[in-house]
């Protein structure tokens, strides 16, 4: 009887370190003071106890930085800014260079994007005053993938993210 209710137990945790189920804690709602959906943010996300969320408003030039990090370690970065132009194509091939498995990529909102495996350098189409919000994002931990689809989880995650704080910070996109 001992020997089955070990068993149990041991697939039980088995299954729950296999499903992601065995995280110390919650995945956010909200990143850099925006609503994001779950299911884009959590695959990014590896096995921990402790997520800290930090958001903090930008002083020189409206935008913000934000981070989440897992047991001490820093996964997810973004830096954006209101900018008066896009990425430039000399600075999107600067960008293909330095992150892994960079690519322009086409993406579900008004603007452009080079995303990689390990980040992404992002411009959002807004209207007036400024044209657009630029986005610097740096994704690490074990959950990057150096594959030539390991891009996919951080641009479904951006889909998300971006439009959602462009709405939060009133970036209305031309059409």
């Amino acid at each position: 009887m001992k020997t089955t209710t070990r068993s149990a137990l041991l697939l039980a945790a088995l299954a729950m370190t296999t499903t992601g189920c065995g995280s110390g804690y919650a995945v956010p709602e909200t990143f850099c003071d925006a609503a994001v959906k779950k299911d884009d943010l959590s695959p990014l996300l590896p096995e921990g106890e402790n997520l800290k969320n930090k958001w903090v408003k930008a002083r020189s030039k409206p935008g913000a930085f934000c981070s989440l990090s897992v047991d001490g370690t820093r996964i997810l970065y973004v830096a954006y800014q209101h900018d008066d132009a896009p990425l430039l194509p000399e600075n999107r091939r600067a960008v293909i260079r330095r992150l892994e498995r960079a690519a322009a990529r086409n993406v579900s909102f008004p603007g452009q994007a080079v995303i990689g495996s390990n980040g992404a350098e992002v411009s959002a189409k807004c209207g007036d005053p400024t044209p657009y919000l630029t986005f610097n994002v740096q994704f690490a931990g074990d959950r990057v993938e150096d594959s030539s689809s390991g891009y996919k989880e951080l641009q479904r995650f951006l889909d998300d993210f971006v439009p959602a704080v462009t709405k939060k910070v009133a970036c209305t996109a031309d059409s």
